[in-house]
């Protein structure tokens, strides 16, 4: 081999073109010095320069030592092998081994409070992370409209919270009736009726004729579909959402009240009614502000 070969094919054993062009090139490895040293064609200044440049990822034992001084190598460019040990990095993992380790961290322990959602979402726990714990740990409390705004303000978002909705749940209960109430029998006396007093009269004006006006109520011009909550649609619920929707004097919608209907269905069709169109509510031909009651109903799809 040509003393220019010799040197290329040191080359590439002691540093490869993948290790060449990446920001942190690994350490020699333990096989490519040796034949490095076997193939020969480097000094032993130039092998040194690699060794210090590039550190190893092996120790250097009494015996490699004594084999690598027999073999021609210089006392320095051994000594250089041997102090120039650099541990492998060790491999990073993966974003899904990391949720997968934090779920096993935080599934432990009793049910959830309400301060320990809020201390893990500002700690940095996601909120996908949080529905797997809910679904393990449970919670020990109540969901309210202030603990969801709460929850809501330290990062949970509208899934979380439908998870936390279907914990707190209860099981059905048989409804048992209630006893009756026997009230006992009172007994009247005769008593002589009062005497009526003849009213004095007074003189009787004609009623006020009421004033009528001209009412037109609001009529729907556009609405827009509702979407199915996914949560609602793994847990199969179903069912009719009432709302309380106000007007404006341009037909626009600017707000929505939910007042019945399952709690998971509830934001998914206040969202839907928000983005409705009226003809306003007209009274005696002008555009007025006014209010309806809108029912939407979500069926179990297939």
């Amino acid at each position: 081999m040509t003393p220019t070969l010799a040197i290329l094919a040191i080359s590439l054993l002691l540093v490869s073109p993948e290790r060449a062009h990446s920001q942190s090139q690994r350490p020699i490895s333990k096989e490519g010095l040796f034949k490095a040293v076997q193939i020969g064609g480097l000094s032993n200044q130039e092998l040194s320069s690699y060794v210090r440049s590039l550190g190893v990822d092996f120790k250097l034992s009494d015996d490699e030592r004594s084999n690598l001084l027999k073999s021609g190598l210089e006392r320095s460019v051994v000594e250089a092998i041997a102090n120039n040990y650099r541990a492998p990095e060790l491999p990073k993992p993966t974003a899904a081994e990391l949720e997968a380790a934090q779920v096993a961290q935080l599934s432990t322990g009793g049910p959830l409070t309400q301060d320990d959602l809020v201390n893990h979402l500002k700690g940095g726990v996601g909120p996908a992370i949080l529905e797997k714990i809910v679904e393990k740990r449970g919670i020990a409390f109540t969901l309210s409209q202030d603990s969801a705004k709460t929850i809501e303000n330290a990062g949970g978002n509208r899934s979380l919270l439908g998870v936390l909705l279907l914990r707190q749940l209860p099981p059905s209960e048989e409804i048992k009736p209630q006893p009756q109430l026997v009230l006992p029998t009172l007994q009247l006396s005769a008593v002589a009726p009062p005497a009526i007093r003849p009213i004095p009269q007074t003189e009787i004006k004609p009623p006020v004729q009421a004033i009528t006006k001209s009412i037109i109520q609001a009529t729907l011009l556009k609405r827009e579909d509702t979407m199915y909550p996914a949560l609602a649609k793994r847990e199969k619920i179903s069912g009719t959402v009432r709302c309380e929707v106000n007007i404006d004097d341009k037909g626009l919608v600017t707000k929505v009240k939910a007042l019945s209907g399952h709690p998971v269905l509830t934001a998914a069709a206040e969202d839907s009614i928000r983005r409705w169109k009226y003809t306003p509510a007209k009274l005696d031909g002008k555009s007025v502000q006014s209010s309806t009651i809108v029912e939407v109903n979500f069926k179990p799809i297939n």
